[in-house]
């Protein structure tokens, strides 16, 4: 049966953003076998991206998944720097069409 549920039900929002770390939570309608990227804001490369697929996603009802998401990078994250994140599949954003996770004017969100 196909679910009438919008595929974010609260989130995606960024629990934690360190140096080494970004820590990303959403409760979705189905399990998410997509990927999430990093911009520098007004950027179309990505500085980092990575696979959902194999994050913390537990099945909470037949149509509730909570995703705890843990990046790390050796390396870092830019600080002190506007960023973008996006949940991409095939190519395209899944987050794009939630103006109330997004800053006025900006197609994602920004932090």
């Amino acid at each position: 049966m196909p679910s009438s549920l919008p595929l974010f039900l609260a989130g995606p929002l960024l629990r934690r953003a360190t140096k080494n770390e970004i820590c990303l939570w959403a409760i979705t309608s189905s399990r998410l076998e997509a990927d999430f990227s990093l911009y520098a804001s007004e950027s179309s490369t990505p500085l980092f991206s990575a696979s959902l697929a194999n994050t913390h996603q537990i099945q909470l009802g037949e149509s509730c998944f909570a995703l705890l998401a843990e990046f790390k990078s050796e390396s870092g994250f830019p600080l002190d720097t506007p960023l973008d994140y996006d949940i991409e599949m095939d190519g395209q954003s899944l987050i794009a069409d939630l103006e109330a996770s997004c800053i006025p004017e900006k197609r994602v969100p920004h932090f």
